[in-house]
């Protein structure tokens, strides 16, 4: 038998000995116990085992360590406090767990290893501690990417804003807090802070907004919340006053310049108003002259081919109306006269187009015309500043009582169109001279009219 066999027995041997000089063993209850009583054990033999397996045989010397010096360089570790099993237990064996950002970082930095994040992330379960390294790791490449390279990361705010909601998932909203405002969305950093508790976060985040949306900005606020209450109480026109200036005041703002875009596509063409009640139609306009035609030109148009694009003009002269022919194709005539030049129109008159006739007749306010090709749809032309629009059974020149059938409507100094009272917009009566808005629907007691697109 060789002498190192013979050492390994003298270590056993030593080991049994000092435990029964020790006196009966501690209760078997824990693994703990078990391995510091070998811990122990090992440690009193250390200086003779290292003496035995250092010194040279009749075969030569053999090297120092072997299987000892790997159990010594073990406990050592553990009376260090660095101990294998002292990690969370896994459901999965040790040797079965894959480490998800091992692949990843072995991606070249730059787009390439940030593509590879989104795609581990969008392939991990959420709610996972692989899910969770992932979202940390990708929170410290953003990061380094803009503390260590320099880069801008609103450039990146798609990848910002799926990082930030990996950590969300991760349970880290205050990393996800700070992540958001680096590329300035400041109101969603403070959501996070004020979710988790992040005080001192909080209170440095409100600081940076008012200190950006000071001056200026404040006030686009102030008149946005000003717009907000005119509009309740039904004073529209100041209401866009000071939606108008909140879009002025704050430009790049993209939800005020929307707002203020849908009001001024809802207020339609200047001096046009376009009312429709069943099948019945009135075009109101608040322009002169008035050109009758098929074409875009034409304010008056009528779909006939026997029709010029822009056939006669009516306009005003001293109080009284004249119409003209522009040269048309087929010729004009009033009330059976043929037109040369210009001409008187009464105040009932039948104007022939090549065949295509229209009738006018006076209105408060205004004059009607109407053609045989299309019966139901009227235009008015003001003559004052309001008009009343009686009911479509009613007569054209009929003076209706206020309050039983009639709608005065007109175009402020600006063009927009408004209604008067008496009448009832969207079934709340009118009190003051209102704005009318596309979709609008006001009616006079007895008959309702849609505002259309003009």
């Amino acid at each position: 038998m060789s002498r190192l066999v013979k050492d390994r027995g003298s270590v056993g041997r030593r080991i049994w000995r000092r435990r029964k000089r020790r006196g009966p063993a501690a209760p078997m209850g824990t693994a703990a116990a078990e391995a510091g009583e070998l811990d122990r054990d090992l440690v009193d033999g250390e200086a003779d085992d290292a003496a035995t397996f250092e010194e040279p045989d009749e075969e030569g010397p053999r090297p120092s360590g072997g299987m000892l010096a790997a159990v010594r360089a073990l406990f050592s570790r553990r009376k260090q406090g660095v101990t294998p099993r002292s990690v969370a237990p896994s459901s999965e064996p040790s040797y079965l767990v894959i480490d998800p950002t091992r692949d990843v970082l072995s991606v070249p930095r730059g787009a390439a290893r940030l593509d590879a994040f989104e795609r581990a992330l969008a392939e991990t379960p959420a709610g996972t501690p692989q899910q969770r390294a992932l979202a940390l790791a990708y929170h410290r490449e953003l990061s380094g990417l803009a503390e260590g390279a320099g880069v801008d990361l609103s450039l990146l705010e798609a990848r910002v804003e799926r990082c930030a909601q990996a950590l969300i998932g991760a349970g880290e909203e205050e990393r996800a807090g700070t992540l958001f405002l680096r590329v300035g969305k400041k109101h969603q950093a403070a959501e996070l802070f004020l979710q988790v508790g992040a005080i001192d976060a909080l209170e440095e985040t409100h600081a940076q907004i008012h200190w950006d949306e000071g001056g200026a900005r404040h006030q686009a606020r102030l008149e946005l919340e000003r717009f907000e209450a005119l509009w309740l109480v039904g004073a529209r026109d100041q209401a866009f006053e000071a939606l108008t200036r909140a879009h002025s005041l704050w430009p790049e703002n993209p939800i005020y310049a929307e707002m203020h875009a849908r009001f001024v596509e809802r207020l339609g063409k200047p001096r046009r108003l376009r009312l429709r009640a069943r099948d019945h139609e009135r075009l109101i306009l608040g322009t002169w002259p008035l050109v009758v035609g098929r074409g875009e030109e034409a304010a008056l148009v009528l779909q006939s081919p026997m029709l010029s694009r822009a056939h006669v003009q009516v306009e005003r002269k001293d109080g009284a109306l004249v119409v003209r022919d522009l040269d048309s194709r087929g010729g004009t005539r009033v009330d059976g006269v043929t037109l040369v030049g210009t001409a008187p129109l009464r105040e009932r008159a039948v104007i022939d187009m090549g065949g295509v006739v229209v009738e006018t007749a006076p209105l408060e306010g205004g004059v009607l015309f109407w053609a045989a090709l299309a019966p139901s749809a009227r235009t008015v032309a003001l003559t004052a500043e309001r008009v009343l629009i009686a009911a479509p059974g009613a007569a054209p020149n009929a003076t209706l009582i206020a309050g039983v059938g009639g709608l005065r409507v007109g175009f402020d100094v600006r063009g927009r169109a408004v209604v008067e009272p008496p009448a009832k917009l969207g079934g709340e009566a009118v009190r003051r001279a209102t704005l009318l808005l596309e979709g609008d629907v006001v009616s006079d007691g007895a008959w309702s009219w849609n505002v259309a697109r003009a």
